[in-house]
């Protein structure tokens, strides 16, 4: 790792020991833009963003193979009754055993593009594993209470205006 003005960079060798991509993948993703580089006058590395970029990229790779070994050991169990056939939850439609995400009939989106979201996501991920709720059930829940938080906030702003405002017709 390079540190320069206070910020950590990682040679392709050590991003590709920490991954397991090689350095020629690194370098094509760099190129591609797909993961943050930049280039240092002894050659290209990998800013701390980048390094989480190619981490996310490694881990969603991994997941993909999981759920592919899933599908495939699902595919070869008994198939079941019919009416077991299409189990309902919150947030998923299991049909034969694989999953499928499902949008709401009035639902709304929000996309994770850029790589800060990303990284949101992922632990948004994380949490959700932990609550054992779907992901957008735990947004839902963060936010609504920010909001509650911030409608308090803005009462007791209001409340102090208004205290303040008596406090000067009486001057």
């Amino acid at each position: 790792m390079i540190v320069v003005e206070g910020k950590r960079y990682y040679t392709f060798f050590e991003a590709s020991q920490e991954t397991g991509y090689t350095e020629s993948s690194i370098r094509t993703y760099v190129s591609k833009n797909q993961v943050e580089g930049y280039k240092l006058p002894d050659g290209w590395v990998l800013t701390e963003t980048g390094m989480k970029q190619l981490c996310i990229r490694k881990s969603r790779e991994h997941k993909k193979e999981i759920q592919e070994e899933d599908e495939i050991i699902a595919d070869t169990k008994k198939i079941e009754p019919e009416s077991e056939k299409e189990e309902k939850t919150d947030h998923f439609v299991n049909v034969n055993k694989t999953i499928k995400s499902e949008h709401g009939p009035t639902g709304k989106s929000v996309h994770f593009t850029t790589p800060g979201m990303i990284i949101l996501y992922e632990k948004l991920q994380v949490l959700a594993l932990a609550k054992q709720k779907p992901v957008k059930e735990v947004c839902a829940e963060i936010l609504e209470k920010a909001l509650a938080e911030k409608e308090d906030t803005l009462a007791k702003i209001r409340q102090l205006e208004q205290q303040k405002q008596a406090l000067m017709e009486q001057l």
